[in-house]
């Protein structure tokens, strides 16, 4: 697994729990992006059993995942649409990751 996968699993890990709870849909969400990426099995249930126990993970490293901007902005959004509820943290969290992948944050 890549440095850029392992960052962008943690991104959207912490987007779906931003506003407290992590969704099924977000789960799956996840985990798909994540098996779309090439992140093995062993992996992919570690990071179900997180999302499943409502945790969110480790700040990811914005260094890494501003080399592929349009992307990050694309499955930052599919995650926290995934439930169909955006919630305030979950708008101002993406408000915040487009600052920072623009390299003000």
């Amino acid at each position: 697994m890549s440095q850029y996968q392992v960052e962008l699993l943690k991104l959207m890990a912490r987007l779906a729990a931003v506003d407290g709870e992590v969704a099924p849909a977000e789960v799956e969400t996840i985990i798909r992006a994540g098996r779309r990426a090439g992140v093995d099995d062993m992996h992919l249930e570690r990071l179900r059993a997180t999302l499943e126990a409502g945790e969110g993970g480790g700040a990811p490293d914005l260094e890494v995942l501003r080399a592929h901007p349009e992307e990050v902005r694309r499955l930052a959004r599919e995650v926290v649409a995934a439930d169909g509820i955006l919630a305030d943290a979950e708008i101002e969290a993406l408000q915040v990751l487009d600052e920072a992948l623009a390299g003000d944050g």
